[in-house]
């Protein structure tokens, strides 16, 4: 199935990292290519701690894919995504401070891998993930 095939409705991926970020190698031209290919309509690019690279990529979108400016996030309460940014939130706020800072700019807020045990966001601090993910669930538009 295609997004062609279902007019009207949007195929996306929220969460993506082009070499613009320091854990990912992929080029944007192919993240782009390969989006297509699988029928993605968006693609979100959330380098960490940059928006420079998805800015590149919105600009030189083929057509029907629509790129949208992310960033992931180092809050001071864990990893949050921003979509739909025009300026780089700093690392190191609170949660609701990076929130805010995202819809500010107008943006989503989203909440990336919160059962991951091997990151610091998500499930390694298991005493306190139910009670975090409680707080963060509140600030946030969606959850990875």
């Amino acid at each position: 199935m295609t997004a062609s095939s279902d007019a009207g409705r949007s195929f996306a991926d929220l969460h993506c990292h082009s070499a613009a970020s320091f854990d990912s190698l992929a080029d944007p031209r192919k993240m782009m290519a390969k989006a297509v290919r699988l029928g993605l309509t968006h693609l979100a690019i959330t380098d960490h701690e940059r928006i420079d690279g998805a800015r590149a990529a919105a600009e030189v979108a083929p057509p029907g894919l629509q790129v949208i400016v992310g960033e992931e996030i180092r809050s001071a309460d864990g990893d949050l995504i921003g979509l739909f940014l025009r300026e780089v939130v700093p690392p190191g706020l609170s949660a609701a401070e990076t929130a805010a800072a995202v819809r500010e700019q107008g943006g989503l807020v989203g909440l990336p891998h919160p059962f991951d045990s091997f990151r610091s966001s998500g499930g390694s601090q298991a005493s306190e993930v139910e009670q975090k993910l409680e707080e963060l669930a509140a600030m946030v538009d969606y959850v990875e």
